[in-house]
């Protein structure tokens, strides 16, 4: 029976870019366990990295700082392995999870055009939120309600939104986390009390 290897071919003529990718597996493999805490999804995810950074070829010899190109690039391997996941990521019918999310369609015996939605365990009428909503929005700093529109403007983008507010992308980030934050702290205020 024949051995199959799961390393990466050897090119016919030997290049340093061969021995540059062997060379980092190791610190690849344990870079990727750190961040997905299985090793054999890390070492899956290593063998993706390699063949990436084999298709630069002999080109790899000219990296500035291979470690930190390979690293970047299995990051970005993770990350869209992550992204994957989740995308395709099914809850069963018995989850708790399934019975918390929110469904579109009318409720038996409810007049049909009425949402509700749960917050705390409570249900509110959609229309009750989005005025509470309103009124929360015209309350709301500039800088927040700037970095808010800007991101969901956007499609999500922090880059984008970064361009808008004229600001570094990382600080959009921080913004976005502490405006949504005080947003769903007041809405949570006014709906303890409506």
């Amino acid at each position: 029976m024949p051995h199959h290897s799961t390393s990466l071919p050897m090119p016919s003529e030997p290049s340093g870019a061969w021995e540059l990718i062997a060379a980092y597996r190791l610190s690849v493999v344990k870079f990727l366990q750190r961040k997905c805490r299985d090793i054999h999804q890390a070492e899956d995810l290593a063998h993706d990295t390699l063949i990436k950074a084999a298709r630069y070829g002999n080109a790899l010899a000219h990296v500035a700082r291979p470690g930190a190109w390979l690293m970047q690039i299995a990051a970005n391997v993770q990350r869209d392995f992550v992204r994957k996941e989740i995308r395709h990521r099914l809850l069963p019918p018995t989850d708790d999870l399934f019975h918390e999310v929110i469904g579109t369609e009318p409720i038996p015996g409810e007049s049909p055009g009425a949402n509700y939605y749960e917050v705390d365990g409570q249900r509110f009428a959609e229309d009750l939120l989005v005025a509470e909503i309103r009124e929360l929005w015209n309350g709301m700093s500039v800088r927040d309600r700037t970095v808010l529109s800007s991101y969901y403007r956007e499609g999500g983008s922090a880059e984008l939104a970064a361009a808008n507010c004229g600001i570094d992308r990382n600080l959009v980030k921080i913004r976005l986390f502490r405006a949504r934050r005080r947003l769903e702290a007041d809405l949570r205020r006014r709906l303890d009390r409506a």
